[in-house]
């Protein structure tokens, strides 16, 4: 009775984990801009780009090494600051926007801030990496991600917001060793794997199917009249 009582419990957390966890992504399923964000995709679907505009504010200054060592010097005001060479109080021109890495060089609209430093703006495109599959995060997301060459067919999905990669070739229905293939099974479309212990599903080719077991996400069955084919996927790849 002991037993029996260990067993339900692990079974309930069992059940609990795999509900928690968070579900796998699918090769077939492909990758997807996230919500909120542009998907871009090129002419034969092979390469998907996510992006969101975003208003960028940057600080100003006048680090211009204007005279030697002392530099220029920012007068704040009301009204558009300015850069004055300290030695001289000349005026020096208008401060310049402190970019971070990745900021465009050109583009920035001067705002004034009343009572302090003025501030430098712009919209920008930033890029960024779909959902579904793991990118190198080191990679440059403005050039998206595409479809390798062992999988060189692109797919669009969800309204353009997704693309799936996959192979030409269909492979062939197969099973493994010790059983017998049986094109459509009992009249069905569906072909059949028969052995000494009854009736099981087919697999590809080439693999066996404890292999083909953990590649499902990456197959998918195409039933119909006579031998039954697997269209295969691929994640796609970024690059930098």
């Amino acid at each position: 009775m002991k037993n029996f009582k260990l067993i339900r419990i692990a079974a309930a957390a069992g059940v609990a984990l795999s509900l928690a966890a968070p579900a796998m992504a699918a090769e077939e399923s492909g990758v997807t801009c996230r919500a909120g964000t542009t998907a871009e995709q090129n002419s034969n679907n092979t390469n998907l780009k996510c992006s969101k505009s975003e208003r960028v504010t940057r600080l100003s200054n006048c680090l211009t090494l204007g005279n030697g060592v002392n530099g220029l010097q920012q007068v704040v005001k009301t009204g558009p600051d300015m850069c004055t060479d300290p030695s001289s109080s000349a005026n020096a021109g208008a401060p310049t926007p402190v970019l971070m890495p990745g900021d465009p060089t050109a583009g920035w609209v001067r705002e004034d801030t009343p009572g302090g430093r003025d501030v430098f703006v712009q919209t920008i495109k930033k890029y960024e990496f779909p959902q579904g599959a793991i990118f190198n995060p080191l990679d440059n997301a403005s050039k998206g991600v595409s479809c390798p060459s062992g999988y060189p067919d692109g797919g669009s999905l969800n309204g353009g917001r997704s693309i799936r990669c996959e192979t030409a070739r269909r492979v062939d229905a197969d099973c493994d060793f010790s059983f017998t293939l049986r094109v459509d099974d009992n009249g069905r479309n569906k072909d059949a794997c028969i052995g000494l212990t009854g009736v099981g599903n087919t697999k590809p080719k080439g693999i066996t199917n404890v292999e083909y077991q953990t590649q499902l996400g990456s197959w998918k069955p195409v039933v119909q009249d006579g031998p039954d084919k697997f269209r295969h996927f691929g994640f796609p790849t970024s690059r930098n």
